[in-house]
């Protein structure tokens, strides 16, 4: 069965949550922050499932489409940066944080993104069977520990619509199974949100909700949740 949680922050909040981002090392926006965060609850749910955990590895949407032109699109791409986020990382919050912005910053000089899309317009051209076994790890599994992307924020001009005014906006992206486990942050008017998409096949109830005190409480304190 699928589940989603939305977890709403106040404008105050918000500002805490960035100001924590800044100090903890996230140099551009605060989005590596929220990553480490939620790698660091899927953690804790795992060492207590007594799982051994060495490393993840987690695809991020880096969004190179084009908005607001007039004339039609020859592509329109979503491309990816891919963290990879060891065990001695998790294990503090700060340390984690710089290895994901130092990872971001390494792989956009290097010119990742543009090289994925290339992939991916190769791929495209395969079948599909081909291109199933080329995706999936040495163990043909996801390559995905779990699923994370930000949105963009919801633009203050569109606050409106049809004269009524917009009181929500949330970002919900598919949630794949596996490895059926999403994080998807947003801010509207100046109120960050998260929401986190699962399955009861991946997450239990109790885990349910203790990811959500967790990642919480880290957000807000930029302290390790069990300091």
């Amino acid at each position: 069965t699928k589940k989603i949680k939305i977890i709403h922050f106040t404008e105050q909040e918000t500002k805490q949550i960035e100001n924590n981002a800044l100090t903890l090392g996230a140099k551009f926006g605060a989005s590596p922050f929220y990553l480490a965060c939620a790698a660091r609850t899927v953690q804790q749910i795992l060492v207590e499932r007594k799982i051994s955990v060495t490393n993840f590895w987690i695809p991020v949407p880096q969004s190179t489409r084009k908005k607001g032109s007039l004339s039609p699109l020859v592509s329109n791409h979503i491309s990816f940066l891919f963290y990879r986020i060891t065990n001695a990382e998790l294990t503090d919050l700060e340390q984690c944080v710089t290895s994901i912005n130092n990872q971001m910053i390494s792989q956009i000089r290097n010119g990742l993104p543009k090289a994925y899309m290339l992939l991916m317009s190769f791929l495209k051209r395969i079948p599909s069977s081909l291109y199933y076994q080329l995706i999936k790890g040495p163990q043909r599994n996801s390559l995905s520990s779990f699923l994370f992307t930000m949105a963009e924020e919801h633009p203050q001009d569109l606050l409106k619509f049809e004269g009524l005014q917009v009181i929500n906006a949330l970002s919900i992206p598919p949630n794949n199974f596996k490895p059926g486990l999403t994080f998807a942050c947003i801010k509207f008017n100046n109120c960050l949100q998260l929401m986190v998409l699962s399955f009861d096949e991946i997450l239990s109830g109790k885990e349910f909700t203790n990811l959500e005190t967790q990642i919480k409480h880290e957000l807000i304190n930029g302290k390790s949740f069990n300091q």
